[in-house]
């Protein structure tokens, strides 16, 4: 692994899971025990998918950036079944355009925020929604 900053470099193929992780796993919840898990880390890009994001980025019929051409080589790797974000992180969102096949679970991070009236307005294709609840 290589150091630059804030970035971590590494080269190293990913092995395929069930739980995608996009949002650094705020909710602690231990996946792992349970299900094969990939904790994408947005910090941490991995080499080994170079020239798989530089093709997207050229020749997807989608028009991707380049930072949607690696996340999308890096699901293609991985070949998720669910992906889990929070409603702030827009991640989860984007991930569910750009690789509609996978199921797309979002969960509420705590009480009401502005920009989670957005959610349900703008992003009708999240599979599940959890919300933060208190009686």
């Amino acid at each position: 692994m290589i150091q630059i900053k804030n970035k971590s470099f590494i080269f190293k193929e990913n092995k395929r899971c069930q739980i995608f992780i996009s949002d650094q796993n705020y909710s602690k919840i231990p996946f792992e025990k349970y299900y094969k898990t990939f904790y994408f880390n947005r910090n941490c890009i991995n080499l080994f998918y170079a020239f798989s994001t530089l093709r997207e980025f050229f020749f997807s019929e989608k028009k991707l950036n380049l930072k949607d051409s690696y996340i999308l080589a890096i699901l293609k790797s991985v070949k998720p079944e669910i992906v889990i974000s929070n409603e702030i992180d827009e991640r989860g969102f984007r991930i569910k355009e750009i690789f509609p096949k996978v199921k797309l679970i979002i969960y509420q991070l705590g009480h009401y925020f502005p920009i989670s009236q957005n959610v349900f307005v703008k992003n009708l294709a999240i599979n599940f929604y959890f919300i933060f609840y208190q009686i």
